[in-house]
């Protein structure tokens, strides 16, 4: 069965900049093992990450952030992509609307989907809630996902368990499937 490791919105806005959640940083070192990890074992590694326009309705919510072209809508170094790693540019919560991302997976025969990322509240959750809608199976890789709002992991990840049939699973797990 054909996996991919999908790394959601770590960006510079996100973990540095003006919409910072509780402890994005905490995640940085698991996602840099499950990313070499994955180089290592052939499994793609695909970026979901927000490049706004001021056009944008999500801007209505959160104000302008991770504009696109700035350094704010640039993914952190630390994970920064390699050769052979995908980008997907998204505008709204979900990596799936609205998006190239279900026609790579579908090309990369990708089934099962390892998700990772900033924020469970509201980026992540919604691009679980599509994938489980265009029947991927998820995995949640639960120290390798932060919140936005403080308290709120556990909750954040047991709804999407409940509601999409996602497995929680942690980075060990993981690097012992790849």
């Amino acid at each position: 069965m054909g996996k991919a490791l999908l790394i959601i919105d770590v960006l510079n806005e996100f973990v540095y900049g003006a919409i910072s959640g509780e402890h994005p940083e905490g995640i940085v070192a698991n996602l840099v093992r499950l990313i070499r990890v994955a180089q290592q074992n052939a499994v793609p590694v695909v970026f979901c990450k927000d490049e706004h326009l001021p056009v944008d309705r999500e801007l209505t919510v959160w104000g302008e952030h991770a504009m696109k072209g700035t350094q704010g809508s640039e993914i952190i170094e630390a994970v920064a992509p390699k050769e052979g790693d995908f980008v997907v540019p998204k505008r709204t919560y979900s990596g799936f609307f609205d998006t190239g991302l279900n026609s790579l997976l579908r090309d990369l025969d990708a089934k099962t989907l390892y998700v990772t990322g900033l924020y469970a509240d509201p980026c992540v959750r919604h691009t679980v809630a599509d994938a489980y809608f265009e029947r991927y199976d998820v995995v949640i890789v639960r120290d390798a996902v932060a919140t936005l709002n403080p308290g709120s992991h556990t909750q954040e990840l047991d709804y999407m368990q409940r509601m999409y049939g996602a497995r929680l699973a942690t980075t060990d797990d993981v690097v012992s499937e790849f």
